[in-house]
């Protein structure tokens, strides 16, 4: 997918880009700039970590397009504020809205995504191969990639910034969206 991605730069007509990825997106950008590195000015990374396993039970449930794949991705993913109803939006549940999205996806799209992070194993020697500025972006209540492991992330790269937000979950820029933005304005 790193180098799809770069090929997509290329098709693009672009000499470089600037990439943010949230989860598995963070680890296909991060797989472009180690691989690609002239196609990448800069590396955002939101809620990630170099390894990202899933339970075996979840990839099943995901592969059968069970509804309990949704609800455990949004359980773990919401911060247990978030789950209350912490959403910005009067009105709004993200819990719920989260569910109802991943349940309207494509058969098959959650899993494959599910066994692609699973699978991937180079996170750390990726990082060291990246030379361009790079930030990541992590919270404090991330069950699905939780901050240790974001920090060890980022330890492994040449040169990396960290902001941690706080009492945010994995879903950030859905439970906080100006936060996020204000992260990413002035480094993209």
């Amino acid at each position: 997918m790193g180098d799809w991605l770069a090929a997509l730069i290329d098709t693009a007509g672009l000499a470089q880009a600037t990439l943010v990825g949230l989860s598995m997106g963070s680890l296909v950008g991060l797989e472009c700039a180690a691989r690609r590195g002239d196609k990448v000015r800069a590396r955002a990374l939101v809620g990630a970590a170099a390894a990202m396993p899933v339970h075996p039970e979840l990839l099943a449930a995901a592969a059968a397009n069970d509804r309990t794949a949704y609800e455990a991705i949004c359980f773990w993913g919401f911060s247990r504020p978030a789950q209350l109803g912490r959403d910005q939006a009067p009105g709004m549940w993200m819990v719920g809205s989260g569910v109802e999205l991943l349940a309207h996806g494509p058969a098959g799209v959650l899993h494959n995504d599910l066994a692609a992070c699973a699978a991937y194993k180079d996170g750390l020697e990726s990082a060291a191969r990246v030379t361009c500025p790079v930030r990541l972006i992590l919270a404090d209540s991330d069950f699905m990639t939780p901050l240790k492991g974001g920090k060890a992330l980022a330890d492994a790269f040449p040169a990396a910034d960290t902001i941690i937000l706080n009492r945010c979950g994995h879903m950030i820029m859905a439970e906080q969206p100006d936060a996020t933005l204000d992260a990413l304005i002035g480094f993209v």
